[in-house]
């Protein structure tokens, strides 16, 4: 059995990325309205139903320019991406959509599914808000494996992808013999919605990821790669692993962070934004 202060450890670990990305599942309330505004930046929410299940999201920016879409991690929300999605060197170049996965936020919190089931709901929901331009896709940690899965499987929806600290190699996936331990009834009842919908889907993402490794091939879009080196969380060793399997690739670059840790997209926030725009500003050119 697994040692009680390492269980303690995890749940921890948990909540200090719940707090960190996700906070309140109740996005669509008075303060986040006040952000958004503040900054006179108008932010609309919506929630499509897809093969029964309810898929909600956040944009804002012009619908007349080029798609940045965000996947956030797990436990997370779409606020994950708020101060990206404010950003007034963003918006001049695209317009900017934020996912709440399946099992999080506001699309149905708590019911935990396969990425890749997740991949297909909300490429679907994505077909419907296609513009005709070209759609670009941000994730962060898993919402890393989540952006190459849609490179692999909807290229038609993908333009380009940004790998922010994601984890998307097998190689370094540790075993992690203890998830199964959370999915007792118990801790079920202790821990929030979010938390353990995240821990559900990493047990079937142990299994995905290997299947991930056999299709690389198919990404053929340019592909951008942000990876703190200190990351203990998703190791430094998963950027190399998609740098040597992005071998179809238009485009790569891998954006090493020196001593940074797994929650780039906020410490490091004007190096990811510099990092994106860079990369694709020959294709955003208006």
């Amino acid at each position: 059995m697994i040692p009680l202060f390492i269980l303690a450890k995890r749940i921890l670990l948990g909540i200090l990325i719940f707090n960190l990305s996700c906070g309140s599942s109740k996005n669509l309330n008075k303060k986040t309205i006040e952000y958004f505004s503040k900054a006179g930046v108008p932010i609309q929410f919506k929630t499509e139903k897809v093969e029964g299940h309810a898929i909600h999201y956040a944009s804002t920016g012009s619908e007349k320019l080029p798609t940045l879409v965000f996947i956030h991690g797990s436990p997370g929300s779409w606020d994950a991406y708020k101060e990206f999605m404010k950003d007034s060197l963003l918006l001049k170049k695209y317009r900017m959509i934020s996912f709440d996965r399946p099992g999080f936020g506001e699309s149905e919190p708590g019911k935990a599914m396969p990425l890749t089931q997740q991949v297909r709901l909300i490429s679907k929901v994505y077909s419907k808000l296609s513009n005709g331009t070209s759609a670009y896709w941000a994730g962060h940690s898993l919402g890393g494996p989540f952006v190459v899965m849609m490179a692999m499987e909807h290229p038609e929806l993908v333009c380009g992808i940004v790998i922010l600290a994601g984890s998307i190699s097998p190689e370094e996936e540790a075993p992690e013999k203890w998830r199964p331990f959370f999915t007792h009834p118990l801790f079920k009842t202790i821990l929030p919605k979010t938390l353990s919908a995240s821990n559900e889907e990493l047990m079937f993402f142990k299994k995905e990821v290997l299947a991930l490794g056999k299709s690389w091939e198919n990404v053929v879009s340019p592909a951008l790669v942000i990876h703190g080196t200190k990351d203990a969380l998703v190791p430094f060793g998963n950027a190399a692993y998609a740098m040597e399997r992005l071998v179809n690739a238009k485009k790569k670059h891998l954006i090493a962070i020196p001593g940074a840790n797994h929650f780039i997209p906020w410490v490091n926030y004007t190096t990811v934004r510099t990092g994106i725009l860079e990369f694709f500003d020959s294709d955003t050119q208006n």
